[in-house]
């Protein structure tokens, strides 16, 4: 008999596999993004079928050696209905599902980014936030997804005359005088949003 493995997972996406079979992707805590196999799950009476939702933070049970472990059980540990009741932090999920589907290496774990992913969406949920709350919270998600993927920029230290050029980076504009002039109020919440 194949070894069954429980993960803290967070459902991604779900693709129709024939009739009444379902490819899932999660993004789990301890592997990083996987695709498992949930057999029929699109039939009505399935006891999958309300647990395996986008967005929904899941402790999913997988049995099978194969490439496409096989789903036996899913229990929600939490659904975000506050999150899911609203349109614009809707989006913001559908931006980070994204951003985990395309940015991240099957099997490869990344800890740091399934807490921020966690950090950003229970933040959200504990409250109907106002939008520019919502577009902060989105801002700083990407910010810190990308610290945790290696796409990090290095903050500067607040400056006068900080500019960023787009081949030498942050830098004084006595360093490079063709730049964008930066604000220190930028870098400022900038540095406050990664944290």
């Amino acid at each position: 008999m194949s070894r069954e493995k429980k993960y803290t997972a967070f459902i991604l996406k779900k693709q129709a596999f024939g009739e009444a079979d379902e490819i899932v992707t999660l993004f789990t805590e301890d592997l990083g993004k996987i695709r498992a196999m949930a057999k029929s799950s699109k039939i009505a009476k399935s006891k999958l079928q309300h647990a395996l939702q986008p967005m929904f933070l899941c402790a999913v049970t997988v049995a099978g050696q194969s490439q496409l472990p096989k789903i036996i059980h899913a229990e929600v540990l939490n659904h975000f209905a506050v999150v899911r009741s609203n349109s614009k932090m809707v989006e913001v999920w559908f931006g980070m599902a994204e951003l985990l589907l395309k940015a991240t290496p099957d099997g490869q774990k990344n800890l740091a980014l399934f807490q921020i992913v966690t950090e950003c969406l229970n933040f959200l949920n504990s409250d109907n936030q106002p939008e520019s709350v919502i577009a902060l919270a989105d801002l700083k998600f990407k910010l810190k997804a990308c610290q945790s993927l290696g796409f990090g920029m290095q903050i500067p230290e607040l400056s006068k005359d900080l500019v960023f050029n787009p081949d030498r980076g942050f830098c004084s504009s006595q360093e490079s005088p063709i730049g964008i002039v930066v604000s220190p109020e930028l870098v400022f919440l900038a540095k406050n949003l990664v944290g």
